[in-house]
Order: C-alpha cells, then sequence, then structure tokens
C-alpha cells in the first residue's frame, strides 16, 4: 500500500486512504495516529490506482462531509475519468459523486479555497497529446458536488 492520505474527521478520529487498484484502501485510528485499524477496501470509492485526495469541508446543511478525488476506472489501459466521491458519514459510505474530466487522469490532489470552493490540480490527458501529462487547475462550485449525495 502507497500515496496515503490523511483527513481528521469530527471529533479527533483520522481516516486514512490508501491507493490501490479496485477500491481504496481505508483505516481509521481513534488515538491521533498511534495507530491504525486494518486496512480495507471500501467497495463504493472506485481506484484505478492512482493517487487520490481527501479533505473534509463543513456544510451548514449536511454537517461535515469527505470530498476524495479519485481516477475511478482505467479505459483502453489507462487510468481515467476524475471524479470526487463523497461522504457524509465518515468515511463509512461513498454515495455522492461528481465526474468533472471522462478523460484520460492521473493524480490529483484536493483542496479547500479561501472563497469556499474547491480546487483540483491534477494530471489529465496522460499519453493522448505525447508522453507527457497536463497539469491543470479546476475550481468546482461546493454545491455542484453536495447536490450529488442522496
Amino acid at each position: 500500500a502507497d500515496e496515503t492520505q490523511l483527513v481528521e474527521l469530527p471529533g479527533g478520529d483520522i481516516l486514512m486512504t490508501v491507493r490501490a487498484r479496485g477500491h481504496r484502501l481505508l483505516a481509521y485510528s481513534a488515538d491521533g495516529g498511534k495507530t491504525f485499524s486494518d486496512l480495507r477496501p471500501q467497495v463504493d470509492l472506485p481506484d484505478s490506482a492512482a493517487m487520490g485526495s481527501v479533505i473534509r469541508i463543513d456544510d451548514k446543511q449536511r454537517g461535515s462531509v469527505l470530498l476524495h478525488t479519485v481516477s475511478s476506472t482505467r479505459i483502453n489501459g489507462r487510468r481515467s475519468r476524475g471524479a470526487i466521491y463523497l461522504s457524509a458519514d465518515q468515511g463509512r459510505s461513498w454515495p455522492g459523486h461528481r465526474v468533472y474530466h471522462a478523460g484520460s487522469f492521473d493524480y490529483s490532489s484536493i483542496a479547500l479555497l479561501p472563497d469556499g470552493d474547491v480546487g483540483v490540480l491534477a494530471e489529465f490527458d496522460h499519453g493522448v497529446h505525447g508522453k507527457f501529462t497536463r497539469i491543470r487547475f479546476v475550481r468546482i462550485d461546493p454545491r455542484w458536488l453536495l447536490d450529488s449525495l442522496p
């Protein structure tokens, strides 16, 4: 397991997500990161074995919501379909998601911007326009993401 990401949950627990082919692996810590539960695959959080990133935002309507960027599938052998998955229950389930890039898509990093928007810096179109990846920044309205939650 590699390319680990951590996010602090309400109450101080820590969620660790780990790159894996098929589905992200998750583990929890209740002691500030000294120990973690065993890694387990999260079947509703897909991963094409690319580095993803996770943050927590606080929404007035839904409370604490986790946002996780992923390359959610492989198309013609390439990591593809940049998406953000959402969890409103501290990572136990990931029922919401939005695809923001349908093509070739690799590593990504997510951040909450000062104006409240969500920013994603990612590698797009790897191998499509030559051997190098295009790194782009995408600004996303969090309402569009939150509306994907049931």
